[in-house]
């Protein structure tokens, strides 16, 4: 199951070792499992087309453009992602805002997001997830990663700016939009964050361990 929140102790499992000791590893604890885990949720094969959505800075962006190239796209507005591919020329990524994407329908088997959805305003999310399942081919899967918490937070300026979506919210502001279902149940805690998850962001982070962690859902198109 891969619709669940943080665990320091999945990134011990042998699957995401196998993936951390290949060099799948992003800045911080955090990435350590949203690479891996969105990876292993994908189940990409030869042949699929792919889009990342917030590709700037994005490890994971970098490997699959790497391993399928003409199949991976990835998409972003940052300024320094732009100015990235000016200075290098490089071949699979494009400035495109997700809330408008001029993808044709249908256009592609599998599409992920890691950590982007919370930090955009407004009703970008919910604009993003439409786009998301406009572009997404029948029989395709999305999976996403953001900052979850057992309170809606509709913005804070920490630690960079964005929401925190409760359970609740993520299916109105994310699921129902987007037009996608559930492809399986999500595992996120009723209690909140789990007590090995917070002993860990409390020795990393300034904000309340107990405020949101990281958590994954995965959407198929029906």
């Amino acid at each position: 199951m891969f619709a669940r929140v943080y665990l320091p102790s999945d990134k011990r499992r042998p699957e995401y070792t196998a993936l951390l000791d290949a060099g799948l590893r992003g800045r911080g604890h955090f990435r350590d499992w949203e690479y891996p885990h969105a990876l292993l949720a994908l189940d990409l094969r030869p042949g699929m087309r792919c889009l990342s959505v917030g590709a700037s800075n994005c490890l994971l962006s970098l490997l699959l453009n790497r391993c399928y190239p003409g199949d991976f796209v990835g998409i972003d507005v940052a300024e320094d992602y732009a100015q990235w591919i000016r200075e290098t020329g490089i071949e699979g990524f494009q400035v495109m805002d997700a809330t408008q994407m001029s993808f044709p329908d249908a256009s592609f088997d599998r599409v992920f997001s890691i950590s982007v959805l919370e930090h955009v305003g407004g009703d970008g999310d919910v604009r993003a997830a439409q786009e998301m399942g406009r572009v997404l081919k029948p029989g395709g899967r999305a999976v996403l990663t953001f900052e979850w918490g057992p309170l809606f937070v509709p913005w804070c300026d920490f630690p960079v700016g964005g929401r925190i979506y409760s359970t609740q919210a993520l299916v109105e502001r994310v699921v129902r939009p987007s037009g996608l279902a559930l492809a399986e149940p999500p595992e996120y805690p009723h209690e909140g964050v789990p007590a090995e998850t917070q002993g860990e962001m409390g020795q990393s982070s300034a904000c309340p361990a107990d405020l949101f962690c990281p958590a994954a859902a995965v959407l198929v198109k029906v």
